[in-house]
């Protein structure tokens, strides 16, 4: 694989970007911080980027959760929807390893938890490891209450940094372990540009027909607010 389309919707930020893993052409880019429409916008971003460069994609990769149970559905089927269109492969990532290896120039400390709200108090997260500038997996994806991260490593004397897409998340990790360093990472789907470089295989989903995102937990639905009828334009 050669050139890829990459797709992130799993926050309220939607990217997508078409690269060249030889950098043959400039990178293309699209995003949107737009609310809720990832569904409308991320079809004609995915179209745009392969008109702009005038090329086919060889490999689609997806941030492929935990995240947006909703931003989820929607980046996933659109990246199986692609792949299956063009017969090509699909590289599923975490979004976890993703926000580990974008903060990966920040994180000065030797273990980097990874988080991203869940529920409640609760958050998704994963433990890495620096070693000789590679990151390592410790633990898979998980979720867990704020208050127990310490729980998830071996040594929690040993430096720790924690890493996040949410300063909301951040703040409420502060309040509990203040003496821990704090990096906020953005949403952009070039950061898969690096993460993938050489490790395309690692990624690659074998099974493409009954591939499903990582939800981690089940989707609860909201009580509305306002009943059906109070919500009428009459």
């Amino acid at each position: 694989m050669t050139t890829i389309l990459a797709i992130d919707t799993v926050s309220d930020l939607c990217s997508a970007t078409l690269w060249s893993q030889s950098d043959a052409f400039p990178t293309a880019y699209r995003e949107s911080s737009e609310k809720r429409s990832h569904a409308r916008l991320l079809a004609p971003f995915c179209k745009e980027l392969m008109e702009e460069t005038g090329v086919r994609p060889d490999g689609i990769a997806l941030v492929a959760g935990p995240g947006s149970y909703t931003g989820l559905r929607i980046g996933a089927s659109t990246a199986k929807g692609l792949a299956f269109a063009m017969d090509i492969p699909l590289l599923a990532i975490s979004t976890l390893h993703y926000l580990a290896h974008a903060a990966r120039s920040k994180v000065k400390s030797k273990i980097c938890i990874a988080l991203t709200p869940a529920r409640q108090t609760e958050v998704f997260a994963a433990v890495f490891q620096m070693r000789d500038d590679e990151l390592v997996r410790v633990c898979p994806d998980q979720s867990v209450d704020v208050s127990e991260l310490l729980t998830l490593v071996a040594d929690p004397t040993t430096s720790i940094s924690y890493v996040s897409d949410s300063l909301t998340l951040l703040d409420a990790t502060r309040e509990i372990y203040p003496d821990i360093a704090l990096h906020l990472v953005s949403h952009d789907a070039r950061h898969l540009k690096d993460l993938l470089k050489n490790r395309m295989d690692d990624f690659r989903v074998q099974e493409l027909h009954s591939f499903e995102p990582s939800y981690l937990k089940e989707f609860v639905a909201k009580k509305a607010t306002r009943t059906i009828f109070e919500r009428l334009p009459f």
